[in-house]
C-alpha cells in the first residue's frame, strides 16, 4: 500500500508541514500555516485549520513533531500537542508523535550555512521536513 506522511511542526505562531514523497524516502517541506495575532489565542480555530491542511495533503499518516526535553517553555506546546492529538482523533485521524528536540534549531544553523535556500521555505516547515526525515528513515530501516 502507498501512503504518503504528513509531518507537523506546531507553534503558536506558525505550523510547519513537510509531506513524504510517495515512495515514503524523502520528505518535502510544504506552504506553513502562519497564524495571525487572534488565532493565537483560539486553539479550535488552529487544530481546525491544521485539520483542513490534512484534508488538502491527504497522508496515510499523520506525525506530530513533540519536544520530549522537559523545559518550562515546551510544557505549554506539550499539552498543546495533547489537544490536537485528540482533537484530530476524534475526527477520525490517528497521529504518531515523534520527538522533535532541537529541529527547529538544527534548521536555523543549515539555514545559516545555506542562506539562499532559507528565503523559499520556513523554519517551521524545514523543521517539519526533519521530522518526516527522521521518521522515514526509521521506517525504513526497519523493513
Amino acid at each position: 500500500m502507498i501512503y504518503m506522511i504528513l509531518a507537523i511542526d506546531f507553534g503558536l505562531r506558525n505550523v510547519g508541514f513537510a509531506i513524504s514523497d510517495p515512495t515514503n524516502k524523502f520528505a518535502i517541506p510544504v506552504r506553513p500555516l502562519v497564524l495571525n495575532y487572534n488565532d493565537r489565542f483560539d486553539v479550535i480555530t488552529i487544530f481546525t485549520k491544521i485539520y483542513d491542511r490534512i484534508l488538502e495533503y491527504k497522508p496515510g499518516k499523520v506525525i506530530i513533531g513533540y519536544p520530549k526535553h522537559r523545559s518550562p517553555k515546551n510544557k505549554s506546546i506539550r499539552l498543546l500537542i495533547f489537544e490536537l492529538q485528540n482533537f484530530l482523533k476524534a475526527k477520525g485521524i490517528s497521529c504518531i508523535l515523534w520527538d522533535e528536540t532541537l529541529t527547529s534549531r538544527i534548521q536555523e544553523v543549515s539555514s545559516n550555512i545555506t542562506k539562499n535556500y532559507k528565503k523559499y521555505t520556513s523554519t517551521d516547515s524545514q523543521a517539519a521536513r526533519i521530522i518526516a526525515q527522521e521518521y522515514l528513515d526509521f521506517i525504513n530501516s526497519n523493513k
